[in-house]
């Protein structure tokens, strides 16, 4: 999306923030500031790296977010309404006609918010997704497929989609599930895996890692990160379970969330 304007990504999670999708975000808009003037509007205070910094990389103005905790719905979810307020006036003062704004799924409030204001200024807007709400609802069963809530979101998203300029997937099958709602259509769909500037290459082997000083196995599957509600850790256990007589696999779990603690339970269960 070549532009004479400038780029503003908007994103509640950017460094200092350690999460994945601020790197992801930080990677973005520092490789797209070599060629264009880049602002961000971030939701993670603090100072940033060094490498984040100086001549040719992003300015960045922080948004004012408190984030509450993932088990405290109501709160995050007033928190999250607040975050994409306080976002969508930013832009309106921000973007100008000619300007793209990118964004991203957290919280999901936000891109209907860039949107609108992409909308308003006559920017034009970019998302990429790496949730589709209420659809994943659906799928975990947390919403009915013909209920109202869900009935209104879907409502809501092919308003989105036909405001937005560009939908950026990170996997080959979102494809079918976007073009299922009314605002959306193929030629605005853009599939670009995460890291897709990297080179496809095993990892070399650490010495020095302490896990595997620890583990004398020659292959060892690995499981990190936030595993939530959409995730399904008994079918990681099971075949852990299934390979438990196998001297030279070794399962290596790590992380937090929800699935995590289900994890820990089935451990605990099988002893």
């Amino acid at each position: 999306m070549q532009s004479q304007g400038k780029i503003v990504v908007a994103s509640q999670h950017y460094p200092p923030d350690p999460s994945t999708t601020a790197a992801i975000m930080a990677e973005i808009a520092c490789r797209v500031a070599v060629d264009h003037e880049v602002i961000v509007l971030s939701g993670s205070p603090g100072e940033l790296p060094a490498s984040q910094t100086g001549p040719g990389k992003p300015r960045v103005i922080a948004i004012k977010n408190r984030m509450a905790g993932k088990a405290a719905l109501v709160r995050r979810g007033l928190s999250e309404l607040l975050f994409a307020a306080r976002t969508f006036f930013a832009l309106i003062r921000e973007l100008k006609s000619g300007d793209v704004v990118l964004t991203v799924t957290a919280p999901f409030m936000l891109p209907y918010a860039v949107a609108a204001a992409a909308r308003c200024k006559g920017a034009r807007s970019a998302l990429i997704m790496h949730d589709l709400f209420p659809d994943v609802l659906v799928m975990t069963e947390i919403l009915k497929p013909g209920s109202l809530v869900t009935r209104t979101m879907r409502a809501a998203n092919s308003l989105m989609f036909r405001a937005l300029n560009a939908v950026i997937t990170i996997g080959r099958d979102a494809e079918r599930p976007l073009l299922s709602y009314s605002g959306m259509t193929r030629n605005k769909i853009r599939f670009i895996p995460n890291w897709a500037t990297l080179v496809p290459a095993a990892r070399p082997l650490s010495q020095d890692n302490p896990f595997r000083k620890a583990l004398s196995a020659r292959f060892m599957v690995g499981l990190s990160g936030n595993l939530g509600f959409t995730h399904d850790p008994e079918i990681v256990f099971e075949a852990a379970r299934l390979l438990k007589d196998e001297p030279d696999i070794h399962f290596l779990l790590s992380g937090w969330g929800i699935g995590f603690e289900r994890l820990k339970q089935l451990q605990a269960e099988a002893n």
